[in-house]
């Protein structure tokens, strides 16, 4: 069994090749979805054909090809939805959005079957425009919290935090972010 598996999030789609029990990780493409949605209100059809242009590098290596939506997916009409998964279905690659929920089911499930752990910890799930915060006990999930913002938001309001240099202080930036948990 070969097949793709696409993570199309808010500002980064990543992509990976399932074989024979392996999983390789095949890359990712920077499309900013949520910015762009955010400016316009509505997804750019640059980035769809970018999308489908990563999709058809990975369709060269795989059999079949599935996409998984995040973050901004879920935010947009369910008619722009139906529409994106047309353009997919149209290029043979199945499309499904991903509840916060289940993102953060998945990640720890990865996280606590690939590390020997035991007690309690916290995963925390930062993407471009979600973040999910998962308490674990004894490799049981024992708390979820969802938050509709992520790094995209922070770097939106303070985007000197993508140069060298910051001039603002680390006090305000926290208080910013405590302020969108």
């Amino acid at each position: 069994m070969k097949f793709g598996l696409i993570e199309i999030g808010s500002t980064s789609t990543k992509a990976y090749l399932y074989d024979d029990g392996k999983m390789t990780d095949l890359g990712l493409k920077h499309i900013k979805f949520k910015d762009n949605y955010s400016a316009n209100g509505y997804l750019l059809e640059s980035d769809i054909d970018a999308l489908i242009s990563f999709v058809g590098e990975i369709q060269k290596q795989a059999d079949d090809v599935y996409a998984f939506g995040t973050s901004i997916f879920r935010k947009i009409s369910p008619d722009e939805r139906d529409a994106f998964a047309r353009r997919l279905r149209d290029v043979h690659v199945e499309f499904k959005v991903v509840s916060a929920d289940d993102e953060a089911d998945y990640t720890v499930r990865g996280v606590i079957e690939t590390i020997d752990y035991q007690g309690k910890m916290a995963v925390v799930i930062g993407g471009g425009g979600s973040t999910e915060i998962v308490t674990v006990k004894n490799k049981k999930i024992i708390n979820k919290i969802s938050l509709d913002f992520g790094a995209v938001d922070i770097t939106d309001k303070f985007p000197e935090l993508k140069g060298d240099r910051v001039a603002t202080g680390f006090d305000e930036i926290l208080d910013y972010t405590n302020g969108l948990v």
